[in-house]
């Protein structure tokens, strides 16, 4: 049974290669469009006019830095798992759900276009980075 009222993102996560994230704290999701401007003489009144362009998204993430293959007897990416990722330079399957019967299922193919690292003097390392999609991508709903 889909979820119902506010959901707690918490429970959306995100999955690179079928593996969700590891000590993830955050993810977006940001779907794009460019327009065409179409405003000419003929225009009235002057104002701007415009038709649809194409259509873009990226996923941007966040998580602690770990070495963590495993997290409650599920298998997550690492760091290490991602930087994988990173450095192949192919297109891998992603996709964000709550795995709630019902909710909504993203997914799609992407691109790791940017990977950081960070580690301050006595706080928690963290990791972020940025994946582009590829292609259109798929929304559903998670399967009974």
């Amino acid at each position: 049974m889909a979820s119902t009222g506010v959901i707690n993102g918490t429970n959306f996560r995100l999955y690179v290669d079928g593996k969700p994230l590891g000590h993830a704290t955050s993810c977006t999701i940001s779907f794009s469009m460019e327009t065409r401007e179409t405003v000419d003489k003929d225009s009235v009144g002057g104002y701007a006019s415009a038709e649809a362009g194409k259509r873009s998204y990226s996923i941007s993430f966040e998580g602690f830095l770990s070495e963590d293959t495993t997290l409650n007897t599920v298998a997550v990416n690492s760091v290490a798992g991602l930087l994988a990722v990173f450095n192949s330079d192919a297109k891998f399957a992603w996709r964000a759900t709550t795995d709630v019967v019902g909710d909504v299922l993203l997914s799609g193919s992407g691109l790791m276009s940017d990977f950081s690292l960070t580690a301050p003097v006595e706080e928690n390392g963290t990791i972020s980075g940025t994946i582009t999609g590829v292609g259109a991508p798929t929304i559903g709903a998670v399967p009974v």
